[in-house]
C-alpha cells in the first residue's frame, strides 16, 4: 500500500529575511488580475471597509493579460472612487515583492482556486498576517485566528471584516505576523523542504523489495 508524504514547496531564503517598515493601513496582494484570482473581491472589500470609515491602500501585483477583467477592476475602482486607494502595480520581481511585503500590513488573496499559493509562504516567511480564501489548498497553509483569517472569497464583507480587524490592531498583526513566520520556517524555508525531501527518498529506498 502507497503511503503519502505533504512536502511544501519552498521558497527563496531571501523572503526570511525582509526587514519590516510597515507603511500604515496598506494591504498587498500578489496573484494575476484574472477571474479565478477574484481580484474584484477584494477591490469590493475597499470599498465596504471605506463606507466604514477605515481608509486603507490596496497594492496589487499581477500580470494583467486578461483585459476584459482588467478593464472591469478598473471600472469597479472608478465606480467606487477608489482611484486614491487602489494601485495596479503590474507585475514585479522577486526584490519589489520583498518591498512590497516589507511595507505591509496585510497579505490578501481571495481566490476562488488555489492549490498552494507562493504568495502567501512569501508572506508568512516575511512575518507578514494572511487574509485568504477558506477553500481549495489555502486553509492548509492558513490557520484560522492564528496567522491569519480564512474567508468567504465570494463575500466582501467577510473580507473586508477582516482585514479590518488586523488594520485596527498593532498587536494582533504582530502576534499573527509571528505565528506566521514560524509556521514558514517550518514549513517552506528550502533547508526544511530538503531535508523532508532526502528524509522520504531514504525512506523509500529503506523500504525497497528487490
Amino acid at each position: 500500500m502507497g503511503v503519502i508524504h505533504d512536502i511544501d514547496n519552498p521558497i527563496s531564503e531571501r523572503f526570511f529575511d525582509v526587514d519590516r517598515a510597515e507603511r500604515t493601513a496598506t494591504v498587498f496582494s500578489a496573484a494575476a488580475i484574472i477571474p479565478r484570482k477574484n481580484t474584484l473581491a477584494l477591490v469590493d472589500a475597499v470599498a465596504e471597509l471605506a463606507a466604514n470609515g477605515i481608509d486603507c491602500r490596496l497594492r496589487l501585483a499581477g500580470s494583467v493579460d486578461d483585459a476584459i477583467y482588467v478593464q472591469r477592476v478598473r471600472e469597479r475602482i472608478q465606480r467606487s472612487r477608489l482611484e486614491q486607494n487602489v494601485c495596479l502595480l503590474g507585475r514585479i520581481n522577486t526584490e519589489r515583492i520583498r518591498r512590497e511585503l516589507s511595507a505591509a500590513s496585510v497579505f490578501a488573496l481571495a481566490s476562488l482556486e488555489e492549490n498552494s499559493p507562493m504568495g502567501i509562504e512569501e508572506a508568512m516567511a516575511a512575518g507578514v498576517p494572511v487574509v485568504t480564501s477558506n477553500r481549495c489548498g489555502m486553509p492548509y497553509m492558513v490557520r484560522d485566528g492564528e496567522s491569519g483569517f480564512l474567508v468567504n472569497p465570494n463575500d466582501p464583507k467577510d473580507i473586508a471584516y477582516r482585514i479590518g480587524q488586523l488594520l485596527n490592531s498593532d498587536e494582533l498583526r504582530r502576534s499573527m505576523g509571528m505565528k506566521g513566520r514560524e509556521i514558514a520556517l517550518d514549513r517552506f524555508h528550502p533547508a526544511k523542504v530538503a531535508r523532508r525531501t532526502y528524509d522520504v527518498y531514504l525512506r523509500a529506498v529503506g523500504n525497497a523489495h528487490y
